[in-house]
């Protein structure tokens, strides 16, 4: 069962789908939204609460997981800064 995160206007709803790293609280993590579009989230400062937002998709979610395509060269692609 997926978690209600974040309702923005530019993404709509988020749910976490997946967290791929943690301390205590999610570092780095995977989101859906409307039309099941896929975002890479990363808390960059928990304290006020900044998170970049990038969409997404399986492809390349895989490529970085399997170490082909760096974060630095992902979030090169499209960002959303909450």
């Amino acid at each position: 069962m997926e978690k209600k995160w974040l309702n923005l206007g530019e993404t709509g709803q988020l749910y976490l789908e997946q967290i791929l790293v943690t301390f205590d609280i999610p570092i780095l993590f995977v989101c859906n939204g409307f039309e099941n579009r896929k975002y890479l989230c990363l808390n960059v400062d928990e304290e006020v609460g900044t998170t970049v937002i990038a969409e997404t998709d399986n492809e390349t979610l895989l490529a970085m997981l399997q170490n082909k395509l760096t974060m630095e060269q992902f979030l090169g692609i499209l960002l959303i800064i909450v």
